[in-house]
């Protein structure tokens, strides 16, 4: 497995305004990691955070919500 290291200072220089992140409110761990980027890369560039969620209907949200919720139950490794 190769590691790779990110340097987001190096990564903000190179990046173009607007820069968008999205992101899932499912689970709240994508979501957060998409608002701290965001945080991070705050300065010269536009950075916009938005939730897939806010663009779906309201169907896809709880189905998502269901698969989200049976994993979580049957297979909590994932998730760690």
């Amino acid at each position: 497995m190769v590691e790779t290291k990110f340097d987001l200072v190096s990564l903000a220089e190179v990046l173009e305004p607007p820069v968008l992140i999205i992101s899932t409110v499912v689970g709240r761990g994508m979501y957060m990691l998409g608002e701290a980027l965001r945080e991070r890369l705050t300065g010269p560039l536009r950075v916009e955070h938005v939730a897939v969620e806010d663009y779906l209907p309201g169907g896809a949200i709880g189905e998502d919500l269901r698969r989200y919720k049976w994993l979580s139950n049957h297979f909590p490794f994932i998730f760690i």
